[in-house]
Formats: C-alpha cells, structure tokens, sequence
C-alpha cells in the first residue's frame, strides 16, 4: 500500500482544492487520509496510528472501522475529549467505543495490534 501512497496524496490534494472552490474543505487531516488509506478496508492497525494525536487517531480509526469520515456531531460529542485526555487513555476510550458500535460490527471490521488498549 506504501507504494500507492503518492497516489493517495495527489488525490487528497485534488479533493481538498475541489473542495476549496466550492467554499469547503476536507473532513479529515492529511495524516490521518494517509495513515487510513496504507491499511486494508475494514482493519484498523493501532500501531499504524500509534504517533497520532487524539484527533488524528480517532479520525483513522473511523474511517478505517466505519468505512466513513466522522461527522460533526461526532466532533462535536469528542472534541474535549481530544484536547484533554492523555493518549494512552483517550485511545482505550476510543477503542472500546467503536467496538460497540453495531455498524463496525456488521462490517466485520477488526481492530489489529490494539491489546494494550483492550485489556482489562
């Protein structure tokens, strides 16, 4: 997939000026659009986000798990939490939040490379 990367770059930058011209902009980072599109659909690697910011991480394992960028409300229910707690935590919330969701659920998505988050 690294080797595509380029690939997804140019068309992360093509989307966002598309976007611009019509007084948008992109949903999501480009660090997390690259982190996302170097793992397989429906696999979230932990270890791939790892260095990831709140932010960053909770948009990769969206769009990784649910097959979508997150929505505003989303932003809206995390947005303190993603400036406030520190990331060991913040992804063991995150974690466990998505793998309640029915929708990952029946996507048959897979969190990989997560267990330090999980246990207990």
């Amino acid at each position: 997939m690294a080797r595509n990367n380029g690939v997804y770059q140019g068309l992360y930058d093509k989307v966002c000026q598309r976007l611009a011209e019509s007084g948008l902009s992109m949903p999501v980072t480009r660090d997390a659009f690259k982190m996302a599109s170097e793992m397989p659909p429906g696999i979230f690697d932990v270890a791939v986000a790892a260095q990831a910011d709140n932010y960053t991480f909770f948009q990769v394992a969206h769009m990784c798990l649910l097959g979508a960028v997150p929505e505003e409300r989303n932003y809206a229910f995390w947005r303190d939490i993603f400036e406030t707690m520190p990331p060991s935590q913040f992804r063991t919330r995150a974690l466990r939040f998505f793998l309640n969701r029915c929708s990952v659920f029946n996507r048959e998505a897979r969190i990989v490379n997560g267990e330090e988050y999980l246990e207990s």
